[in-house]
């Protein structure tokens, strides 16, 4: 039996969504600042795992530090059971995040959102999608953001756009070596 590695990034820059669409919870003078265009990051990965195990892996927090930006994460001390309103936090080179899980469906799917963070993220969401297939699973990563101006704008962004995809990629590769892929 072979296994077939599949990979595949996607940045988009986009228009922002119109008013009347739904957004997150960030202050008004952010979303003043950051109307114009979005950044989102799409990754792939097959991986040689069941949904069960993949969602497993990818759901803990701890996992995260297999980015190589990442130097520490976990659970938020306050926060609940893995599910809808678990709070994460991570420590990476130069930055903070805090993000709060939205949706939380094993082993399918969950969305995330960064509610705090430094520098500043006026974050749409991201969403990890598990889809089964044969005896193997198709690992969907797609996340929005920018960033304000106050916190380096479209300069970040320049950086972070080429900075996260080389992350995600990371985190699923070593999901797979985890899981014997």
């Amino acid at each position: 039996m072979a296994l077939r590695a599949s990979r595949a990034v996607t940045i988009e820059i986009g228009e922002r969504p119109p008013r009347g669409d739904a957004r997150p919870n960030i202050p008004r003078r952010c979303m003043q600042r950051t109307r114009s265009h979005m950044v989102t990051i799409h990754v792939e990965r097959t991986i040689g795992a069941s949904p069960e195990r993949v969602f497993s892996w990818l759901a803990d927090p701890t996992n995260l530090v297999a980015a190589p930006l990442i130097l520490t994460a976990g659970w938020a001390k306050t926060s609940s059971e893995p599910g809808v309103g678990a709070l994460r936090e991570a420590t990476a080179v130069g930055m903070w995040l805090r993000e709060e899980i939205t949706a939380y469906d094993p082993p399918r799917s969950y969305s995330y959102r960064i509610v705090r963070s430094f520098p500043a993220f006026a974050h749409e969401g991201g969403t990890l999608t598990l889809t089964p297939s044969e005896d193997v699973t198709q690992v969907s990563w797609v996340t929005t953001y920018t960033h304000p101006v106050q916190s380096g704008g479209k300069a970040l962004e320049a950086v972070t756009s080429r900075l996260f995809p080389w992350n995600f990629r990371a985190i699923l590769d070593r999901c797979a070596n985890a899981l014997g892929s």
